[in-house]
């Protein structure tokens, strides 16, 4: 597992000092580990950070719905920072929209290939055509010139992006982490609520496009109530089950 630099877990998620995590309506993780040892997919530890905890409870897990029972739990226990972080940076009183996510930075060609906005044009069209009453795209990106963009492209569309609302952004051009190191506890924890924000309207969204190979698209997924179809891959396949 990488090091978390991105602050303190707890800056974050406010998890119950016990740490349990929820494996079905009925099943707990407890402060025995020998009785954690025999809860399926959810073995954990009592040393370490609470997000090597986390990791520990979910990496053997199999099933997308177990998943998302511990990713919504973990959601649910967001601290009050955080919402409050939310609730001002997010874009206020949006519905009826698609959201997108456009992966940049040092991530492209390392894990994944970089996606064109061509492709996402195609299929945002496609969606129009069945459905009318979209009349927003919201763009989450760590690129705030891919709004830019795709204005130019499309110039009649209404695209939005949380970034517009935040003009303390640091990292504008895509995320490198070498760069994010080096900055700031109070730029580090901006950032990543500003993440948190981004994928909690894209969770909100009608449709959500991405790359099924980025992390962060498949979180996305598993946070989210709408059918299946609703969120389409635009580099890899994949099913809902």
């Amino acid at each position: 597992m990488r090091p978390w630099n991105y602050g303190n877990f707890t800056d974050y998620f406010n998890l119950p000092s016990t740490n349990y995590y929820p494996q079905s309506n009925r099943t707990f993780l407890v402060e025995d580990n020998r009785k954690n040892d025999r809860i399926d997919h959810l073995k954990t530890t009592r040393v370490g950070t609470q997000v090597v905890k986390f990791w520990i409870a979910t990496r053997q897990v199999q099933s997308i719905e177990t998943k998302r029972r511990v990713a919504h739990y973990l959601w649910a226990s967001m601290s009050k920072e955080t919402l409050q972080f939310i609730q001002t940076y997010r874009i206020s009183n949006l519905s009826n929209y698609i959201g997108i996510h456009v992966r940049k930075g040092d991530k492209i060609e390392k894990e994944a290939r970089a996606i064109p906005l061509d492709k996402y044009i195609k299929s945002i069209e496609r969606i129009l055509i069945k459905n009318k009453q979209i009349r927003h795209i919201l763009v989450a990106s760590d690129d705030h010139t891919v709004i830019e963009e795709l204005r130019q492209l499309k110039p009649a569309w209404h695209f939005l992006s949380a970034l517009e609302k935040s003009h303390q952004r640091t990292n504008t051009t895509g995320h490198f982490q070498l760069h994010f190191d080096r900055l700031s506890k109070k730029e580090k924890l901006f950032e990543t609520r500003l993440l948190i924000c981004e994928l909690q309207m894209l969770i909100d969204s009608d449709y959500v496009l991405c790359g099924m190979s980025s992390n962060v698209c498949r979180l996305i997924q598993i946070l989210r109530h709408q059918h299946p179809s609703t969120l389409i891959s635009l580099d890899r396949s994949w099913r809902g089950t």
